[in-house]
């Protein structure tokens, strides 16, 4: 690099000097300006030619430098085009290793996010179980709290009632004392006056009654001077006034021997709520022995074969109780026969097991009347409750075929005597208790209850047998349902249009508005299940299904009923719905009952 700086200058030195032997040899020059210095006797020309050369020099370096930097500005042109080419194969490789990453990534968010939502479905699980068994327990806390918050309601409203009674006896009192005071003042105010009057009237009246009397006795000492002077007319005067005496004394008393007579036999007391005497004189005693014994043998009452059939017909008991039932149907029927005292029961068990169906059938197919008596009907009388129960029991000895006095709900009258018990209650039992003392071969009284150890231990102590009547089993339930459907479900042709108007017209009076749904692709499988389903409930409220099968069909198609499998299990499991909120209020109103006698 030196060698070549120091090759620029000798260059043009050799150009300069070859420049001026040309100028020498007779090229022709250029007019020269006159210099500045030629005044001052100065040549500047060999300066300017060194200046020349410098600027020949410097022009000669900057070729050189442009040559560089173009060849330096290629170079780098190239680098960057290497640089270019590189960075687009590191761009590529880069957005490809993105693409991997972002599959990746995505893969792992999906996994994870898999494991998010069994994680989210697991914890969901784990708070429905908690909550199911938070719910348990609020359920439980909030009947605890339900029953303390009605015994604090129950003693608030207490104590208002006390409150009230004493600002109201207070208020009386205080109502009572300015009301003592003013009539006082304002009798005081009037006596003077009242007393005048009263003076005024008192010998008006005295007046008027001396007039009066002296009048009477004037008339009257006239009369009896005449009959004392006609003897005959006073002994006819006489027996005629003992004749009308004795006349009225003796209708009264007639009379009333009469009315209590057929009071007695005839009329049905206030207590019976149903009864099967419908033949009054025939079963009153009224008529002779003879036609009551006629009307005894006119009533339906089936062979000894075919008594057992009769007694359970339509009902559907568990074979241990059906044997009971029928052992005990079978000595009821044969003690009337054999006219042997009656033998007194309870039935007692959850309501609607068919407790009163039974006593009916007994009583019917037993050739024996019926009447039913609810315990609920006794204390209302007040005092008239003792009178009542004579009645009753006075009506029903006078049956010629003997009756079967059925006291449903009897825990509401046959409770256990106590303090607590109203003097009228307490009269009303001892009353029922001195009819039922001795055995009896008119009556035979059968008590059905649901409680049976609210009973008074001389109630006890006059029942012989005792039958409990749980809820039926699946088999029974079953029985029950079977004989629902038979009672509704009638055959296609059952459900044909009458061809002519008569047979229409008989068909809608004389036709049988029960048998009129279809039943449709219901196999014992359905009923089977629908038994299954009602586990727990009692003969009644299974029966009940039975009837809500029959009001859906009738009001899905009123023209032609029919009762398919899909309506039959939606009606159950609204019935069964139903009935557990029901069964769940009579647990409630049990528990609320206890918690008060407690």
């Amino acid at each position: 690099m030196r060698r070549a700086l120091w090759s620029v200058p000798v260059g043009a030195f050799a150009w300069s000097r070859a420049r001026a032997e040309e100028a020498s040899e007779g090229t022709p020059q250029p007019p020269q300006k006159p210099g500045i210095y030629k005044s001052a006797g100065f040549d500047p020309t060999a300066i300017e030619k060194v200046a020349e050369l410098l600027r020949g020099n410097s022009r000669a370096k900057m070729a050189q430098k442009r040559a560089e930097l173009i060849a330096q500005q290629a170079e780098e042109k190239a680098k960057a085009a290497r640089y270019r080419a590189a960075a687009n194969d590191l761009s590529k490789e880069a957005r490809s290793e993105m693409r991997q990453q972002d599959a990746t990534t995505r893969n792992q968010r999906r996994r994870e996010e898999e494991v998010r939502s069994r994680y989210r479905a697991q914890l969901a699980a784990e708070r429905e179980a908690a909550a199911r068994r938070l719910d348990e327990a609020l359920k439980d806390g909030e009947e605890g709290r339900r029953i303390e918050h009605e015994k604090r309601l129950e003693d608030v409203k207490r104590e208002t009632a006390e409150f009230e009674a004493k600002l109201r006896r207070e208020t009386d009192a205080k109502y009572l004392e300015a009301k003592a005071t003013y009539t006082a003042r304002a009798q005081r105010q009037l006596q003077d006056l009242r007393l005048n009057v009263l003076r005024e009237r008192g010998i008006a009246a005295r007046d008027a009654a001396l007039e009066a009397l002296r009048t009477s006795l004037e008339s009257v000492g006239a009369g009896v001077r005449a009959l004392l002077g006609d003897q005959r007319r006073a002994l006819s005067l006489a027996a005629v006034v003992a004749g009308l005496t004795l006349g009225v004394s003796t209708a009264r008393h007639t009379a009333r021997i009469v009315g209590n007579f057929v009071e007695a036999r005839i009329k049905k007391p206030t207590l019976v709520r149903e009864t099967s005497r419908g033949y009054a004189l025939a079963s009153s005693g009224v008529v002779p022995a003879v036609v009551s014994r006629a009307a005894s043998r006119l009533s339906p009452r089936p062979d000894d074969g075919a008594f057992s059939e009769a007694v359970l017909a339509g009902a559907a008991f568990r074979p241990d109780l059906e044997q009971t039932l029928l052992s005990f149907a079978e000595g009821a029927a044969n003690t009337r026969k054999h006219a042997a005292p009656f033998r007194h029961a309870l039935l007692h068990g959850p309501p609607g097991t068919g407790k009163t169906m039974f006593a009916k059938r007994l009583a019917t197919n037993a050739g024996m009347d019926y009447a039913i008596l609810s315990g609920g009907d006794v204390l209302p009388l007040g005092r008239d409750a003792v009178t009542e129960i004579h009645k009753l029991f006075d009506w029903a000895k006078n049956s010629p075929r003997g009756l079967l006095l059925l006291v449903d709900e009897a825990d509401a009258f046959c409770r256990a005597r106590s303090s607590k018990m109203s003097e009228d209650a307490r009269n009303a039992l001892n009353a029922f208790l001195y009819r039922t003392g001795t055995p009896s071969r008119d009556v035979i009284v059968i008590f059905a209850t649901n409680a049976p150890q609210l009973f008074d231990p001389a109630i006890l102590d006059r029942v012989d047998d005792v039958i409990r009547f749980d809820n039926p089993e699946q088999d029974e339930r079953v029985k029950i349902l079977q004989l629902g459907l038979q009672e509704f479900a009638a055959e296609e042709q059952d459900l044909e249009v009458p061809s002519s108007f008569a047979r229409r017209a008989y068909a809608r009076l004389f036709g049988s508005p029960e048998k009129r749904v279809v039943l449709e692709k219901i196999s014992p499988d359905d009923i089977l299940a629908a038994a299954r389903k009602t586990e727990g409930f009692s003969a009644r409220e299974v029966s009940k299904l039975a009837i809500a099968w029959r009001a859906a069909a009738v009001s899905a198609s009123p023209t032609r009923p029919v009762l398919s499998g899909d309506l039959m299990t939606s009606v159950t499991d609204t019935q069964i719905d139903t009935t557990r909120q029901k069964q769940f209020w009579y647990r409630t109103h049990a528990q609320q009952q206890q918690y008060k006698s407690l």
